[in-house]
């Protein structure tokens, strides 16, 4: 994060035993989970579990926040469950049923197809599409990249962060 509210040793999220939890690791401007803070500045909190669609936030807003580097960094939650295991299915009938409806949509290693996606709006690059190719070679649809192209002369990447200068001599 580009961010001085923000330290790289700041919080920490693990999982154990399938759970995902979170800690501060004795950050001075905090960490707080759904808008409350985990621990006082300096000390490392012990660790909480958390749940789907939680909010994290990290650091506190500065200066009233009105530059971007003085800002706190929030996260939304979203934990994906795994997908079912075989040992879940008691019933042959439907274990069979699971199992062919798995042939019909796994690839085989010779289907390995790999398809470019747009990173902002994560939708195929498809033929005959306006796109957008940045200097460091990642392809963006030109509809995703327009609002980061009208506002700034120059084009950071939201894949490699690579800052370019559009108006620079060729």
């Amino acid at each position: 994060f580009r961010s001085k509210v923000v330290s790289r040793h700041h919080a920490e999220i693990c999982t154990k035993q399938g759970r995902v939890y979170i800690r501060d690791t004795r950050s001075s401007s905090g960490t707080f989970l759904n808008n409350k803070r985990l621990c006082s500045a300096g000390e490392c909190s012990e660790l909480f579990e958390l749940k789907n669609n939680d909010i994290i936030q990290l650091g506190i807003d500065y200066q009233g926040g009105t530059e971007e580097h003085f800002r706190c960094v929030r996260m939304r939650i979203q934990l994906i469950k795994p997908k079912a295991s075989v040992d879940n299915f008691k019933n042959t009938t439907s274990l069979k049923a699971h199992e062919s409806l798995q042939n019909l949509t796994t690839r085989t290693q010779t289907e390995d197809i790999h398809v470019d996606e747009c990173c902002i709006c994560l939708y195929a690059i498809a033929p005959f599409q306006a796109l957008f190719v940045a200097p460091c070679s990642h392809k963006f649809h030109y509809k995703c990249t327009r609002p980061l192209l009208n506002n700034h002369p120059a084009f950071t990447c939201p894949l490699c962060r690579h800052y370019s200068e559009l108006n620079a001599d060729v």
